[in-house]
Parts: structure tokens; C-alpha cells; sequence
């Protein structure tokens, strides 16, 4: 995907996925990322696109995908399970 960064397939994952939801290809710069520590530790990422933010969550190894101000879109597993946790 155009602006993946290339060597992160979290990334390229969020990318592929926010543009599904968003029906469009987004660009990543367009993405804005930052990094979550909980107690000190990081725990994750979290992105955001338009009105659909993502939420990796290192330990669950889990991405998370809602609407802002909405609800769970979805719900992907990074053991290859994908769940959709309510419809869009």
C-alpha cells in the first residue's frame, strides 16, 4: 500500500483496513500515529484517520478499530482471526 511504512506490518495492516472502513485509500501521511505507555511500559499504538481511529494493543496482540464518538468496528486478531464486533 502506497506510504506504508515498509518494514512495519502493523502499519501496513492499520492502512489496509481503515480504508476499507473509510471506502477510500488513505495516504499515511494522513495517519496520525502515537505511542502508548502504560505505568511506564509501552503497551501499543494508536492511530487515526478521518473519523476512524485504530488501537494496537501489544500485549493482546489485538487491533481495535472504532468510529469517534461510536462504536467497536472492529476487532482483528494478529493470530489471523479476524472478528467483526458490530456492524459499521
Amino acid at each position: 500500500m502506497e506510504g506504508a511504512e515498509p518494514n512495519d506490518p502493523i502499519h501496513h495492516l492499520v492502512l489496509e483496513i481503515m480504508g476499507q472502513l473509510a471506502h477510500c485509500v488513505p495516504v499515511a501521511a494522513e495517519v496520525a500515529k502515537s505511542v502508548l505507555v502504560r505505568e511506564g511500559e509501552y503497551c501499543g499504538r494508536a492511530f487515526k484517520f478521518r473519523d476512524i481511529r485504530a488501537v494496537w494493543f501489544a500485549d493482546a496482540n489485538e487491533l481495535k478499530f472504532y468510529r469517534d464518538r461510536g462504536p467497536l468496528l472492529r476487532c482483528v486478531r494478529l493470530d489471523g482471526r479476524t472478528e467483526l464486533c458490530r456492524a459499521a
